[in-house]
Protein backbone atom coordinates (compact mmCIF):
# COMPACT_ATOMS: atom_id res chain seq x y z
CA UNK A 1 0.00 0.00 0.00
CA UNK A 2 1.26 3.74 -1.16
CA UNK A 3 2.17 6.14 1.70
CA UNK A 4 -0.74 9.00 2.21
CA UNK A 5 0.72 12.07 -0.04
CA UNK A 6 0.18 15.38 2.23
CA UNK A 7 1.82 18.33 0.44
CA UNK A 8 2.22 19.89 -2.70
CA UNK A 9 5.53 18.88 -3.82
CA UNK A 10 4.20 15.00 -3.57
CA UNK A 11 3.04 15.51 -6.77
CA UNK A 12 3.74 12.02 -8.66
CA UNK A 13 5.80 12.18 -12.08
CA UNK A 14 4.46 11.10 -15.37
CA UNK A 15 4.93 7.34 -14.53
CA UNK A 16 2.12 7.41 -11.57
CA UNK A 17 -0.05 10.12 -13.55
CA UNK A 18 -0.40 7.29 -16.54
CA UNK A 19 -1.38 4.87 -13.82
CA UNK A 20 -3.62 6.54 -11.60
CA UNK A 21 -7.10 6.84 -12.43
CA UNK A 22 -9.58 9.44 -13.56
CA UNK A 23 -11.16 11.26 -10.53
CA UNK A 24 -14.93 9.85 -9.98
CA UNK A 25 -17.08 12.74 -8.67
CA UNK A 26 -16.74 16.46 -9.55
CA UNK A 27 -15.66 17.24 -5.76
CA UNK A 28 -12.41 15.33 -6.60
CA UNK A 29 -11.64 17.06 -9.85
CA UNK A 30 -12.07 19.86 -8.31
CA UNK A 31 -9.60 19.25 -5.71
CA UNK A 32 -7.16 17.77 -7.40
CA UNK A 33 -7.06 21.34 -10.29
CA UNK A 34 -6.81 23.71 -7.07
CA UNK A 35 -3.86 21.36 -5.78
CA UNK A 36 -2.33 21.12 -9.62
CA UNK A 37 -2.81 25.02 -9.96
CA UNK A 38 -1.13 25.24 -6.75
CA UNK A 39 1.98 23.28 -7.63
CA UNK A 40 2.00 25.10 -10.89
CA UNK A 41 1.83 28.49 -9.40
CA UNK A 42 4.98 26.94 -6.54
CA UNK A 43 7.30 26.25 -9.15
CA UNK A 44 6.52 29.08 -11.47
CA UNK A 45 7.64 31.18 -8.29
CA UNK A 46 10.54 28.83 -7.83
CA UNK A 47 12.01 29.32 -11.49
CA UNK A 48 11.55 33.17 -11.36
CA UNK A 49 13.91 32.76 -8.33
CA UNK A 50 15.94 30.34 -9.96
CA UNK A 51 16.46 32.60 -12.94
CA UNK A 52 16.65 35.72 -10.71
CA UNK A 53 19.67 34.33 -8.84
CA UNK A 54 21.25 33.15 -12.03
CA UNK A 55 21.20 36.70 -13.36
CA UNK A 56 23.18 38.07 -9.78
CA UNK A 57 25.80 35.28 -10.36
CA UNK A 58 26.13 35.89 -13.73
CA UNK A 59 26.43 39.78 -13.13
CA UNK A 60 29.37 38.44 -9.90
CA UNK A 61 30.95 36.47 -12.23
CA UNK A 62 31.49 39.18 -14.63
CA UNK A 63 32.68 41.60 -11.74
CA UNK A 64 34.95 39.13 -10.70
CA UNK A 65 36.35 38.54 -13.81
CA UNK A 66 37.29 42.29 -14.73
CA UNK A 67 38.61 42.47 -11.21
CA UNK A 68 40.90 39.15 -11.99
CA UNK A 69 42.32 41.16 -15.06
CA UNK A 70 43.02 44.25 -13.78
CA UNK A 71 44.87 42.34 -10.58
CA UNK A 72 46.60 40.37 -13.83
CA UNK A 73 47.77 43.68 -15.46
CA UNK A 74 49.06 45.15 -12.59
CA UNK A 75 50.93 42.24 -11.69
CA UNK A 76 52.41 41.71 -14.44
CA UNK A 77 54.62 44.39 -16.45
CA UNK A 78 53.88 44.81 -19.98
CA UNK A 79 57.08 43.04 -21.30
CA UNK A 80 55.86 39.87 -19.11
CA UNK A 81 52.44 38.55 -20.22
CA UNK A 82 50.15 36.45 -17.87
CA UNK A 83 51.44 33.12 -19.76
CA UNK A 84 54.57 33.67 -18.83
CA UNK A 85 54.44 33.48 -14.69
CA UNK A 86 56.95 35.63 -12.73
CA UNK A 87 59.96 34.35 -11.92
CA UNK A 88 60.66 32.99 -8.66
CA UNK A 89 63.16 33.60 -6.37
CA UNK A 90 64.34 29.71 -5.76
CA UNK A 91 65.51 29.47 -9.43
CA UNK A 92 67.92 31.67 -8.58
CA UNK A 93 69.33 30.09 -5.34
CA UNK A 94 71.65 27.10 -5.66
CA UNK A 95 70.35 23.70 -5.89
CA UNK A 96 69.24 22.24 -2.22
CA UNK A 97 71.98 19.29 -1.30
CA UNK A 98 71.53 17.11 1.89
CA UNK A 99 68.22 14.84 2.09
CA UNK A 100 66.90 13.63 -0.50
CA UNK A 101 64.30 11.43 0.95
CA UNK A 102 62.69 10.89 4.35
CA UNK A 103 61.59 7.81 5.43
CA UNK A 104 58.44 7.63 7.91
CA UNK A 105 57.53 5.35 10.43
CA UNK A 106 54.33 4.98 12.00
Amino acid sequence: MKPFKRGMRDIPTHHGVNDRSVPASRAQIVTELARLEHELARVERTLAMLHANLRQAEARREQVVERLHLMRVALYPPEQQPDAPPVSRRQNEPPMTGFTNVDLEY
